[in-house]
């Protein structure tokens, strides 16, 4: 059984793509790097607007004026978010948006879509990202 929903986009959309860093952690940890962002999510907003997270990328529908720096303490542990307006890169999503394999726009929509899934009660299962709600669970009987 699933669930499918027709996304429509109107108009022209430019997103500005930046990088992401998190200085304290000794490697990368992707886990660890949404707990860093959600918790500082009200302040980012403010910085950013709407905004979505990516890997080592953020994206935002407003050009950042100048770099953005947010001290987190969590766990104990001392980490920086840091993003660069020098790592800039543009994004234009419009509506002749098309599903082919190596498509930025197409991946953009994608992690847009992954974060709103995130952000509810729904949970990934699996790499493959089909999204349940592990708290109405129906026995199969």
């Amino acid at each position: 059984m699933s669930n499918q929903y027709k996304l429509k986009l109107g108009g022209s959309v430019q997103v500005y793509q930046y990088k992401l860093e998190i200085i304290g952690m000794e490697m990368w940890d992707s886990a660890l790097v949404q707990k860093i962002t959600r918790f500082k999510r009200s302040a980012l907003e403010k910085a950013l607007g709407l905004y979505v997270c990516s890997g080592a990328a953020i994206y935002v529908l407003s050009e950042l004026d100048e770099d953005v720096i947010f001290d987190v303490v969590l766990g104990g542990a001392k980490y920086k978010i840091l993003i660069e307006k020098s790592t800039q890169s543009i994004v234009q999503l419009d509506g002749k948006f098309e599903n082919s394999d190596n498509s930025v726009s197409q991946n953009l929509i994608n992690i847009i879509i992954k974060q709103a899934f995130r952000d509810t009660d729904l949970k990934q299962i699996g790499k493959v990202p089909r999204f349940f709600d592990t708290k109405n669970a129906i026995d199969l009987e």
